[in-house]
């Protein structure tokens, strides 16, 4: 039985075939495809001038394919010279969640704008017109609070 050093040194010896590269570098593919797409996708090997690449999902490796001709272009600009892409679903290590903006809380009590404090007092039910100006005041403080997704 061979002992681990010598398998291990063998292993080190070995080279793939030719015109096969590993992966390619994370910071490359992020640049090319942008953090969103690189978030859900894993470049895997590139073969012969193919970049082989696992999505997240059919509908990631679906919208890629149409993508393909402007991602080779954008990895081109990053010096990788690749002729086509092949997609494969797969588990990402990391998949993303979709980034949501930092929710805030409303002030506690916020002022009502003067025209719907004026309606909301003229209604007969004294705790309904509580309860709708209270709602109405918290939902207009959370939208001038929320961040913009400009």
């Amino acid at each position: 039985m061979d002992k681990i050093d010598d398998i291990l040194a063998t292993a080190r010896k070995l080279k793939p075939p030719r015109g096969v590269v590993g992966p390619l570098p994370p910071i490359l593919w992020e640049r090319a495809v942008g953090t969103r797409i690189a978030k859900r996708t894993s470049p895997e090997r590139l073969d012969r001038h193919v970049l082989y690449v696992r999505t997240a999902t059919a509908a990631w490796a679906n919208e890629l394919t149409m993508l393909s001709e402007s991602i080779i272009g954008s990895l081109a600009e990053q010096g990788v010279k690749v002729k086509a892409l092949r997609f494969q679903v797969g588990q990402i290590d990391n998949p993303a969640r979709p980034e949501r903006p930092p929710r805030h809380a409303p002030p506690k009590n916020p002022p009502l704008p003067e025209g719907l404090a004026e309606h909301i007092a003229r209604l007969d039910a004294d705790d309904l017109s509580a309860a709708i100006g209270k709602a109405a005041a918290l939902s207009l403080a959370a939208q001038r609070i929320a961040p913009s997704e400009d």
